[in-house]
């Protein structure tokens, strides 16, 4: 197998790939190198690891640009996204729950209303499933 060659023509379409959004390992492919060869390329060729993250940097950019256009323009989902990235620890959707060493589990309900139809409901207590009373 031949070794590929680093050129100013593969410089350039890696570094436009990963400014367009692709991944490393996907801009590599797309010129058709291996992943490995990039991150040499990346070590030995001078300004080639610069220019990658810098093409990194400009996605990066350009998505949060666009996904805060989505939100301002009512779009919750996005507007849920860029709110997660920005300040997670306001907006992270993973329930923290503080409790001390050797203190029994919380027991957490949750109550949907109801739309009309029949449906079991559960509590959760630790790891036991309990059906609730109607």
């Amino acid at each position: 197998m031949t070794k590929p060659k680093y050129t100013a023509a593969v410089h350039q379409r890696i570094v436009k790939a990963i400014r367009d959004g692709a991944t490393q390992r996907a801009a590599a492919r797309r010129v058709g190198v291996t992943p490995e060869s990039l991150s040499i390329w990346k070590r030995k060729q001078p300004g080639f690891g610069e220019a990658v993250e810098r093409a990194h940097a400009q996605a990066q950019v350009f998505a949060e640009i666009s996904l805060y256009k989505l939100a301002t323009k009512g779009n919750v989902r996005a507007l849920i996204a860029w709110l997660q990235a920005r300040r997670p620890e306001d907006w992270n959707c993973e329930p923290v729950i503080h409790q001390p060493d050797g203190a029994p589990r919380p027991t957490v309900i949750f109550h949907i209303p109801s739309n009309g139809r029949e449906m079991e409901t559960e509590t959760h207590s630790g790891d036991e499933t309990h059906a609730a009373e109607p």
